[in-house]
């Protein structure tokens, strides 16, 4: 139930969203941005090699020292290098090395490879995964047609495995979560420590509060702050000194009053909206012929029977004055009621004047 507490949850949360979300959108496009790299390092071997065959192939088919320039080629580019001719046959070019002119090969491709080879030999660079079930692993294909005297004479198909760009991947994986775990740490002891940083002020405020409550006006927040809440610690300051200005002020006034009060002849009597009795002065007990000091039972008592009390709910609820004549131990006595408004014309209590005629 503390803010405290409620601030870090909350920056924990929002920080292992943050984190999470960064880290899915930066594997993604580092996944993206890997075989990109690798599929335009492919493509341009490829091309390579496409160059080299349509330069040094013979008009009758003929490419010396092919067995050579394959292994070469696949040493090269890390990929097995398939080259068909422009039927789509793999391997139809020959030479020494293959028996004096025999076709070595002359099987169709995988028929997953069917739509890539079209592609490619309808003259387009093409990018495939379908080779995969050739291979028994997941693997990149691509392919580049042969063009020579502006003729596509064939294709050229290099087929890498992506367990390089996997174990890429991964180390790229270790290495952000370990990076993001000490992101987390860091924030998460910052969100504590800024956190606790921020309720600090409030709990000095709150003690300030509870201590203006008990009257105690000479606390002080003294909160050296810029912002909103060195603000609110300096508007507590100024309401202390203001409340202890103004309750001064109104002590002042009171023993003013009481003074004035004490000293004029007619009585005064003070009620508040529940018609319990406030104060009355000194003077009254010398009008009523009372000898004694007056305590407030025994006014009470002479009130209820000079039935003052229904004539103070009236005047109460019509918000008007009314004066009476009343017969009190061979006196004759003028009581004059009126209500006490504030100025918002709200009744806060009630006012009695008696006086001997």
């Amino acid at each position: 139930k503390k803010i405290a507490v409620k601030l870090t949850v909350g920056f924990i949360l929002i920080l292992i969203l943050a984190i999470f979300a960064i880290g899915i959108l930066f594997i993604q496009m580092f996944k993206k941005y890997t075989f990109d790299a690798k599929q335009t390092t492919m493509i341009s071997h490829a091309q390579n090699i496409s160059e080299v065959i349509s330069q040094n192939i013979q008009d009758n088919g003929q490419l010396y020292g092919f067995r050579g320039f394959i292994n070469f080629t696949e040493t090269l580019t890390q990929a097995k290098t398939w080259i068909t001719d422009h039927a789509g046959n793999l391997a139809p070019i020959y030479g020494s090395d293959y028996n004096s002119g025999k076709n070595f090969f002359k099987s169709r491709l995988p028929k997953e490879a069917s739509s890539v080879i079209q592609k490619v030999l309808s003259g387009e660079e093409a990018v495939s995964e379908n080779f995969s079930s050739v291979y028994k692993e997941a693997t990149l294909t691509v392919g580049v047609p042969i063009i020579k005297n502006k003729i596509i004479i064939g294709a050229v198909l290099l087929h890498a495995p992506v367990t390089g760009i996997s174990q890429t991947l991964d180390k790229a994986m270790n290495i952000l979560t370990m990076c993001l775990i000490i992101s987390l740490f860091i924030g998460i002891s910052l969100g504590i420590f800024y956190s606790f940083m921020f309720v600090s002020p409030l709990k000095k405020m709150n003690r300030i509060a509870i201590e203006m409550s008990k009257g105690n006006y000479l606390v002080k927040a003294n909160i050296k702050r810029k912002d909103e809440l060195g603000q609110l610690g300096n508007s507590l300051d100024s309401l202390a000194n203001n409340l202890k200005h103004t309750i001064n002020q109104l002590f002042q006034e009171k023993k003013k009053m009481s003074d004035i009060i004490s000293s004029i002849s007619e009585g005064i009597i003070a009620f508040d909206l529940q018609m319990n009795l406030l104060n009355f002065n000194k003077s009254l007990a010398n009008i009523i012929n009372h000898s004694t000091a007056l305590s407030s039972t025994q006014l009470k008592t002479h009130l209820i029977n000079l039935n003052i009390y229904e004539n103070l709910n009236y005047i109460i609820k019509e918000k008007k004055s009314l004066q009476l004549i009343k017969n009190f131990e061979n006196k004759i006595l003028k009581i004059t009621l009126s209500p006490i408004i504030d100025n918002q014309d709200i009744v806060t209590g009630a006012v009695a004047l008696v006086q001997d005629i």
